[in-house]
């Protein structure tokens, strides 16, 4: 093996760095005859894998005007320079492989004042005008390495929906200093396997990305074992008065939702001087929680239910309030009973008028839960572009714990989350 280059930084060539991107070098280093072939067939062969990331390697050790240009030779050199340098090459491409080039693009030309020699200043110009993914991600593991998990990051929102788009009536200044680790607290009763994983700035908007492992289930298949770590993300990304949150499901997003707002409240606590706390100023800031959106059907469904959830649970049906009846005049209708208001419905249905089969008329529905009122709002939903209903509640004073055990109760036999709003 040749003397490193002086003016060469250190280059990362791990299990963990690859794994921790999702990438199998374990699985070539185990079985790297087999893999070495493949490198082979695809450097020389195939022209999968670019000479620009022939050239990075090329680099670390020898002089880039000593290249030669036929493609077996620079292999063999490379190879003979360092082994690992052959499994590199191959983890790179493959964490290229499939990446969006123009999200690639933008990350490789952050790290433009990083690089640093003659060779690889000439060789980063290249690249860019070769336009080689699998040669930009060599040289940002190169030169700074934790943009790749920009890229990463990146990918999981491409061509995504966002599973929640909230506002805030005021610009939170300083996003990175909040605590993330609230948000990934605010997922501990799902799982306890998330964590904070990263955060950047992209086009003017700061990411914050937590990623939940899934332990030892290391895929498998007949033949092999991927060795690689797949991951569930949450994503946030923030503009100061915008916020998208993208995961795999939307009552994950509304538990980020959750958190992050406690993150700016406990922000604005630890900043805030002995006068006291401006509760008005914070609910500015925070992020507007408006509930899990429903489909109309989604709804009607949900209300459906609520007339026999007195059956399965300790909450009691106290009262509806109902406008445009299905009677004559289509009048509103208020029923309260303290015992319950199921038997009345009962007696509506069997007389054809079903109070609860229009849901945009119901204007609210209250429950009784541990001698505390409880009264469900169906509003229509306000996220831009979008069409929905949501479920609101308020209560007069309810405790945290109380809050908590309602909503678990309506979750549970209703199918829907709800949010507390204070009355």
């Amino acid at each position: 093996m040749s003397k490193v280059k002086p003016d060469t930084p250190n280059l990362d060539i791990s299990r963990s760095f690859w794994l921790d991107l999702e990438t199998p070098y374990g699985l070539i280093d185990d079985e790297w005859d087999r893999y070495r072939s493949q490198l082979n067939q695809y450097v020389i062969e195939d022209y999968r894998i670019s000479k620009e990331l022939l050239k990075v390697h090329w680099c670390l050790e020898r002089e880039l005007s000593q290249i030669p240009y036929e493609r077996e030779p620079l292999l063999s050199h490379i190879l003979d320079d360092n082994e690992e340098y052959g499994k590199n090459i191959l983890c790179a491409y493959r964490f290229a492989n499939g990446k969006n080039k123009k999200r690639v693009v933008a990350c490789f030309e952050e790290i433009e004042g990083e690089v640093a020699g003659a060779d690889f200043i000439t060789l980063y110009e290249d690249i860019m005008e070769s336009g080689s993914r699998d040669a930009m991600v060599s040289m940002i593991q190169l030169f700074k390495p934790e943009v790749l998990r920009n890229i990463l990051g990146l990918q999981y929102c491409y061509g995504r929906k966002p599973q929640l788009i909230r506002h805030s009536e005021s610009k939170l200044e300083k996003l990175d200093a909040l605590n993330i680790d609230k948000v990934a607290e605010s997922l501990e009763h799902i799982t306890d396997s998330y964590r904070p994983w990263h955060s950047f700035t992209h086009d003017e908007k700061l990411y914050f990305l937590i990623k939940r492992r899934l332990g030892d289930e290391v895929e498998r298949q007949v033949d092999e074992n991927l060795e690689e770590e797949p991951a569930e993300f949450v994503v946030l990304i923030f503009d100061g008065t915008e916020l998208q949150i993208f995961s795999e499901k939307k009552k994950i997003a509304s538990n980020a939702l959750s958190g992050i707002n406690e993150a700016i409240e406990q922000t604005f606590q630890e900043e805030e001087d002995d006068d006291g706390i401006d509760e008005d100023e914070i609910e500015d800031h925070q992020f507007d929680d408006m509930g899990q959106e429903l489909t109309y059907e989604e709804l009607k469904s949900a209300i459906g239910l609520a007339k026999d959830i007195e059956d399965n649970t300790d909450l009691v049906l106290k009262g509806v309030n109902v406008e445009n009846a299905d009677l004559p005049n289509s009048p509103e209708i208020q029923l309260k009973a303290n015992e319950g208001v199921q038997e009345t419905l009962d007696w509506f249905e069997e007389r054809n008028v079903e109070l609860l089969n229009h849901p945009d008329d119901v204007k609210n529905i209250t429950f009784v839960y541990e001698g505390r009122d409880f009264t469900l709002l169906p509003r229509e939903g306000s996220s831009k572009g979008e069409e929905g209903w949501i479920f609101r509640y308020n209560a007069s004073y309810p405790s945290d714990e109380e809050r908590e055990e309602f909503e678990g109760q309506i979750k549970e036999y209703m199918d829907v989350e709800v949010r507390f709003e204070k009355s």
